[in-house]
């Protein structure tokens, strides 16, 4: 399944609202007022939340990244998009257990997180797939050596090599670009990065 078909809005926006929509029935059963209000803000938390990282799940972060496009073109500004892959997590699961492979997904979380701004928006998308939107950006500004540098930080934490694939890609204002043809983009430079590193 390319991006094209991944990154449909308003498919996920339409299964994000039946989700919610399900929420509230639920919620609406609980009579005591405190005990709703905690219900509901857990359930909202599992419903955008990725709850090995911490970071947006692969429906909230999709939302998210489309209205920031949006609002890019409606400012005139571009939309950066990064998208990561975690190099060997097999190998690591393989070899140390995959108790030690989800540790080493919560250093790259963490690590992202560091180096993003608070209006970027960080998501996990799959297994070993993170991507990120630059919100609010007019460019790069050293976020893709800030999170080389972040994850190289982390790895010092760990007993085997860490380390991340980057694709970037910039869809400039005016030019016609969807959330697909973003991630389209920054996925095979990633995936150039990933077998260069592999060499020939």
């Amino acid at each position: 399944m390319g991006w094209k078909d991944e990154f449909d809005a308003r498919e996920a926006d339409d299964r994000f609202r039946v989700a919610f929509e399900t929420f509230q029935k639920l919620i609406a059963r609980v009579e005591d007022v405190t005990e709703r209000r905690h219900l509901e803000a857990v359930l909202w938390e599992l419903a955008l939340v990725d709850d090995l990282t911490g970071l947006h799940n692969r429906r909230s972060f999709m939302l998210l990244a489309e209205q920031a496009l949006k609002e890019a073109a409606r400012a005139r500004r571009p939309t950066i998009g990064l998208f990561l892959d975690v190099d060997g997590l097999k190998v690591i699961n393989d070899t140390h257990g995959h108790a030690e492979g989800d540790r080493a997904l919560r250093l790259i979380a963490g690590a992202l997180r560091a180096a993003c701004r608070d209006s970027d928006i960080i998501g996990r998308l799959s297994g070993d797939e993170f991507a990120i939107v630059l919100a609010e950006a007019h460019e790069l500004d050293g976020l893709e050596g800030r999170v080389r540098c972040r994850v190289a930080q982390a790895a010092e934490h760990t007993d085997y090599p860490l380390s991340v694939s980057i694709g970037v890609a910039i869809c400039q204002p005016g030019e016609p670009c969807t959330l697909a043809d973003l991630f389209d983009r920054a996925d095979q430079a990633m995936y150039a990065e990933k077998a260069a590193k592999r060499g020939p």
